[in-house]
């Protein structure tokens, strides 16, 4: 049996707006974190705008999140 990791990818405004819910964060609260504005962070999920430098830092901020949660359910 093959165990295959899954691959996040954010690049779809839909895949950006689930993973700031999986997160608990509201779009003021990301942006704060991310350094970006509200306005534009609505953008983004609305598929209006497109960032790199936002999906990256998305990306970042997700994987570290998934970690503490990881280590959470261990403890």
């Amino acid at each position: 049996m093959c165990k295959i990791k899954p691959v996040i990818r954010v690049s779809k405004p839909e895949y950006r707006t689930i993973i700031r819910r999986r997160m608990g964060l509201t779009q003021s609260d990301l942006a704060a974190i991310l350094g970006f504005s509200h306005r534009y962070v609505t953008y983004l999920e609305r598929g209006t705008r497109n960032s790199k430098n936002y999906d990256r830092k998305l990306e970042k901020l997700y994987e570290q999140y998934r970690k503490q949660s990881a280590q959470r359910r261990a403890a």
